[in-house]
C-alpha cells in the first residue's frame, strides 16, 4: 500500500475543542515514540464539528513541543493532515498537525444592557403579609379588623 497525506482544509472545522491534555506518543511496548527527525511526538485528542456536516473525535498527532493547550480548550488546528494506514489486518487514519494552539475565547455580541435586578420580592415588590399578622388597619377573616376578638 502507499502511503499518502491527505490535506484537510481546516477552514470547514467550524469549532475544535481540546479533549484531552496533550501526551507524549508511545509504541506498542510503551516507549516514547519520536518521528524520523528525532522530534518527540505528541497526541492529543480533539473534537471536531466540520460546517454541513456531524462532529467527531480526532487524535492529532504534532512534534516537537507539547502543544500549549489543556482539556476543554477552543482550539485551532494548522497545517493539518490525514494519513490513512493499514498494518496487520488493522487500519485506521493518522491526523498529523503542523501547530495545534490555544484559540481566543469567543466574546458575547454587543447589545442592549442587561436588565436591572429583580428586587427579592419579585416585580411587583414583597408578598403580602399572612391574614391577622399585618399592619395596623390589616383586615382578618371575612374582612373584620385583625386582632378584634375574632
Amino acid at each position: 500500500m502507499i502511503v499518502r497525506s491527505i490535506p484537510v482544509d481546516v477552514a470547514r472545522i467550524s469549532l475544535a475543542m481540546v479533549m484531552t491534555d496533550p501526551a507524549r506518543a508511545t509504541d506498542m511496548d510503551g516507549r516514547p515514540r519520536a518521528d524520523r527527525e528525532g522530534l518527540a511526538l505528541y497526541q492529543t485528542d480533539v473534537a471536531v464539528s466540520v460546517v454541513g456536516g456531524g462532529a467527531s473525535v480526532i487524535r492529532v498527532r504534532t512534534r516537537g513541543e507539547p502543544p500549549r493547550v489543556a482539556q476543554g480548550m477552543l482550539a485551532r488546528i494548522g497545517g493539518l493532515t490525514a494519513t490513512p494506514w493499514e498494518i496487520e489486518g488493522r487500519s485506521g487514519i493518522t491526523y498529523d498537525a503542523e501547530a495545534l494552539t490555544a484559540a481566543p475565547t469567543p466574546t458575547a455580541p454587543a447589545g442592549p444592557a442587561p436588565a436591572a435586578p429583580v428586587p427579592a420580592g419579585g416585580p411587583a415588590g414583597p408578598p403580602p403579609a399572612p391574614a391577622g399578622a399585618g399592619a395596623p388597619g390589616a383586615s382578618g377573616p371575612g374582612g373584620r379588623p385583625a386582632g378584634r376578638g375574632q
